[in-house]
């Protein structure tokens, strides 16, 4: 189906556009080797798995890696409050424990990394619960709210409460049977508690850690400017570390304490395709 790969194969050829006319081809290959796969698995999944069972297969593994990596984050929240720090012995068996002091990570990187596979999967296990029934969906989707809450990635609660409210405005308005005006105010009721949650959430969060939102602001400060150098064609697939120590703010060197910091990505998608790729 022509219509559903096509912006696959036109985000692979830009990586492939971007990757000849980086300056930096061989850091950029790895960016661009990731680009690849990616989007090759994507196709493949498209092509191979059409019908219910395979599609099955792949929600089931789903639901297992999610299962995982929650019951992880359980075993780091007790961890982290109820055993000593490093290098002493805790109960998470690993080397990195307490990586990111007392926020639940993963190995799919940072506590931002973890909360965005949380909140692909909080709709979709929260849907399949209402289609099953089944107790272990509902048990993993507070597992999953949990492990969003205590990542601490204001990003991830934000993503975590707008996905709620689109999916309580999906099931309201085309599974529940009731009346209009009452779908309207129930729907009005849960997502202005949503809302105001998670804004009371960031909020008190942005008032513990200002340095967090600080962090952020100075990045894009920097990766703006790093735009403007190649607006159009960009700099290179995959370049957006190398360069950046060139542009990172004095500010930067307070909130860390140090200036030889590590940043891989201006932790937003769109000012890093944008810099990588251009227009």
């Amino acid at each position: 189906n022509i219509i559903v790969i096509l912006p696959i194969l036109l985000f692979l050829l830009s990586g492939i556009i971007s990757y000849f006319h980086s300056p930096y081809q061989l850091a950029s290959l790895n960016e661009l080797l990731r680009r690849i796969i990616y989007c090759f698995l994507a196709i493949i999944i498209i092509d191979c798995f059409e019908d219910k069972k395979s599609l099955k297969r792949i929600v089931n593994f789903l639901i297992f890696a999610t299962y995982i990596v929650c019951i992880y984050a359980v075993i780091q929240f007790i961890d982290t409050r109820y055993f000593p720090a490093p290098p002493a012995k805790g109960l998470d068996p690993f080397i990195w424990r307490w990586a990111f002091g007392n926020r639940i990570f993963s190995t799919f990187g940072n506590p931002n990394f973890f909360g965005d596979f949380l909140v692909v999967m909080s709709p979709i296990v929260l849907a399949l619960f209402f289609k099953k029934k089944s107790f272990h969906l509902l048990f993993l989707w507070l597992l999953i709210t949990f492990s969003t809450i205590f990542s601490y990635s204001k990003g991830a609660w934000i993503g975590f409460g707008v996905g709620l409210i689109a999916f309580a405005f999906l099931f309201v308005g085309f599974i529940l049977n009731i009346s209009k005006r009452k779908k309207v105010i129930l729907i009005c009721i849960m997502a202005l508690l949503t809302i105001s949650i998670v804004t009371g959430g960031i909020l008190f969060q942005l008032k513990k850690r200002p340095d967090s939102s600080s962090f952020r602001v100075f990045t894009w400060l920097s990766c703006w400017e790093m735009i403007n150098t190649h607006p159009v064609m960009g700099t290179g697939i995959g370049t957006f570390y190398l360069t950046y120590p060139s542009y990172r703010r004095p500010q930067i060197f307070f909130i860390e304490g140090m200036h030889n910091t590590e940043s891989d990505h201006p932790e937003n998608e769109y000012l890093e395709v944008f810099y990588d790729e251009g227009r």
